[in-house]
């Protein structure tokens, strides 16, 4: 990645980490119910996200398609600033993408990651970027 666009990436993580230090002081943490699909050569990962609910993504280390498959969500990144998605909803994700999320409606988002590895640790550390918020103790969201 040239230098121009690491440090634009670097200011927008700096936006991301501001917003989960103020999500995290004022409301509990809130764990999203996950499911994990394999078939040969496919990893799916469906989130579900409650109405109401306000987050942040990881990091992505890939560039994989999305599907939002029922909700409305708003969707802020460094490359779109804002916008509402409805579900029917395909897209994809390019590498360093990081979201600021607000579910509007309950929200049922996949990711599609082509792999042979069934193993979700390992899986991770080639489809997420390592960050640690510096703003958060233990630097984790």
């Amino acid at each position: 990645m040239p230098a121009a666009e690491c440090v634009e990436a670097m200011e927008a993580f700096g936006l991301v980490d501001r917003v989960e230090e103020g999500l995290l002081a004022s409301y509990p943490e809130v764990t999203f119910p996950l499911t994990h699909n394999f078939t040969p050569g496919l990893y799916t990962r469906t989130i579900y996200i409650p109405a109401g609910s306000f987050l942040t993504s990881k990091i992505h280390n890939t560039e994989h398609p999305f599907v939002i498959v029922t909700g409305s969500i708003s969707v802020w990144t460094k490359e779109t600033g804002a916008v509402t998605l409805h579900a029917p909803f395909h897209g994809v994700t390019k590498p360093g993408t990081q979201r600021i999320l607000f579910a509007h409606t309950d929200t049922c988002w996949m990711t599609f990651h082509p792999t042979d590895e069934t193993d979700l640790a390992v899986i991770e550390d080639q489809i997420i970027m390592k960050h640690e918020n510096p703003l958060l103790e233990g630097g984790q969201p």
